[in-house]
């Protein structure tokens, strides 16, 4: 893809992942990045795709080893995409992140410890939630809820 009119076409790894949203009252389940281009912001349960899941094993491993819980019932909201560069062992890479969104329920007991991956742990803040406190790439996703400031 071409990040720049005018670039070099530069071959770039695309992530892509599935996300879910939960909102309860006025709280919103996040988890809080400790890595990657969004490291230090909250972001939605989810992540990558594996090779042979469906979109829906994806969304419900994901949501389960993120927050404990399992998925109950998703409808889908959006797609999202988001292009960066970000430093990694004093690299600068380029991110190619496309998303899909789900509103999502969800039953069981919030388990708000690190999941061992990215994710320093789940909790829930209250909505509307600040733009600059959550990954750019949820805020499609977020403000067709109406759930971004």
């Amino acid at each position: 893809y071409r990040m720049n009119a005018g670039s070099k076409t530069k071959a770039t790894k695309i992530h892509l992942g599935i996300y879910g949203i939960y909102v309860q009252k006025d709280k919103i389940l996040v988890i809080k990045k400790n890595r990657g281009p969004y490291e230090g912001m909250y972001d939605l349960p989810g992540g990558r795709i594996e090779p042979g899941e469906t979109l829906n094993e994806a969304l419900d491993r994901e949501i389960l080893e993120e927050t404990g819980m399992n998925t109950k019932e998703s409808i889908f909201i959006c797609t999202s995409e988001y292009h960066c560069k970000w430093t990694k062992e004093s690299k600068e890479k380029d991110f190619h992140h496309v998303g899909l969104y789900y509103k999502v329920a969800l039953e069981g007991t919030l388990n708000k410890g690190p999941d061992g991956h990215d994710s320093d742990g789940s909790d829930w803040i209250s909505v509307p939630i600040s733009a600059d406190q959550v990954a750019p790439i949820t805020h499609d996703a977020l403000k067709k809820l109406d759930l971004l400031k």
